[in-house]
């Protein structure tokens, strides 16, 4: 990992600092988009165990699908990685430690399917892609300020966005204040046709099919308690039937 120092997330509502740089890093992951930039070493091979409330949600199984993620079994890596996404990649996450991944396979598949998001949006918005952090690539403590500057998720740079979708994975405590950037993912603009993967011998220009909405992945509990959220909303709106 190029940066050295780790970072730490401040809930508003709690003054103690929670360190986040084992979860963040531990992915090590050699990520597209950027050439060379997302190329990670030194990374800390440790990953705590996740909470039984760690989950992938619908708005995140959307990504997935859209993106095609296909989980490969890949080579352990020098760096000792626990997943990774090759330079320019769409499809394919390797896992190159299944026994690290197995201490946090949601956060870990949250955090790379980010990644292959990111070589899915259209060539302009990956043009203005912002490099990360070379000092701090995981740092989110600004992530409340981003919001209020208007900024989505495809609008920070790959490690920021892919920490932050992780982070709300990991810790139910912080999935309130995260939400609004996992709910980008039910508008995420994606390219109109389908990505090249690196070994193909010439640009796929086959168009995209269309997306399924994020209902497409809620149980029926959830449908219901959507539901149940919008009819407080027209109620509190005077319009609920």
């Amino acid at each position: 990992m190029r940066g050295k120092g780790s970072y730490v997330y401040k809930s508003p509502n709690k003054p103690k600092l929670i360190d986040y740089a084992p979860l963040a890093k531990a992915h090590g992951a050699t990520h597209s988009v950027i050439p060379d930039a997302h190329k990670e070493t030194n990374v800390t091979p440790s990953l705590p165990h996740e909470s039984p409330q760690a989950v992938i949600p619908p708005e995140l199984q959307r990504i997935e699908h859209a993106v095609g993620a296909v989980y490969k079994l890949g080579q352990p890596l020098p760096d000792g990685a626990v997943a990774s996404v090759g330079q320019h990649e769409p499809h394919i996450i390797e896992i190159n430690d299944k026994s690290k991944w197995n201490q946090g396979p949601q956060q870990t598949k949250g955090h790379e399917i980010i990644h292959l998001l990111f070589s899915q949006l259209p060539p302009k918005l990956q043009e203005q892609i912002p490099r990360d952090d070379p000092n701090h690539p995981y740092d989110i403590s600004q992530a409340d300020q981003w919001r209020a500057q208007g900024k989505k998720l495809w609008n920070l740079p790959q490690e920021a966005a892919a920490t932050l979708v992780q982070t709300w994975i990991a810790d139910p405590s912080q999935r309130k204040r995260l939400q609004p950037w996992m709910s980008d993912l039910t508008s995420v603009p994606l390219s109109t046709v389908q990505p090249t993967s690196p070994g193909d011998k010439q640009i796929n220009m086959n168009p995209r099919a269309p997306v399924p909405p994020v209902e497409a992945f809620m149980t029926p509990e959830q449908i219901r308690a959507k539901a149940d959220e919008l009819q407080a909303q027209f109620r509190k709106a005077g319009v609920a039937r």
